[in-house]
């Protein structure tokens, strides 16, 4: 048994349709698609349906386009895939010859690629909770939801988000100083 791939599924970006030039763009495309497809002869319900669906479909292709697809990586740049291969390297080196200085320089490299990459994370999330913040003030309902509910996967995912802002205002992000503040609240 042969196992099929699945597509995956292409989304339009709802933000085109947002202005009104795209919008009238997508209905007079949809329209002449449409009118073309009356002129047949029309059999029954059934493949009238697929006709629509077929003109809306392509209809949306060129005017509203497909969404492009989300990065997660987004913290994760050439600064860190850099700082990790370097770990790497030295770390087969290590294990090739383990003498006390290799097995140093191993730990160095791993402390130093871990210290780019955890504050770039940090940014990433701060950056993060800056535009949830901006779109709840802006009245962006339905992209601060959006936003806090992709928090909400991560944290059931395994990705533990603990964010709270101290007495000054700055965002905390690391796990023990948000908890100390919780903590100093209750």
């Amino acid at each position: 048994m042969q196992l099929k791939k699945l597509e995956k599924k292409q989304r339009w970006d709802n933000s085109n349709l947002q202005s009104p030039e795209k919008l009238s763009a997508y209905n007079k495309r949809l329209n002449e698609i449409l009118e073309n497809q009356n002129q047949e002869e029309i059999e029954n319900v059934k493949k009238d349906w697929q006709n629509i669906k077929a003109a809306i479909l392509e209809a949306g292709k060129e005017t509203i386009q497909n969404q492009p697809r989300a990065t997660y990586k987004e913290r994760w740049d050439e600064e860190c895939r850099k700082a990790i291969e370097e770990k790497n390297i030295v770390r087969k080196k290590c294990l090739q010859r383990r003498t006390r200085a290799t097995q140093e320089e191993y730990e160095e490299k791993r402390r130093v690629a871990m210290k780019i990459c955890r504050n770039k994370k940090k940014h990433w999330l701060n950056n993060r909770i800056r535009r949830i913040e901006e779109a709840h003030t802006r009245n962006e309902t339905r992209k601060f939801y959006k936003d806090i509910k992709t928090f909400r996967q991560a944290e059931q995912a395994g990705m533990s988000l603990l964010v709270c802002k101290n007495d000054k205002g700055n965002i905390l992000t690391e796990k023990t100083t948000s908890v100390r503040k919780m903590e100093a609240s209750i």
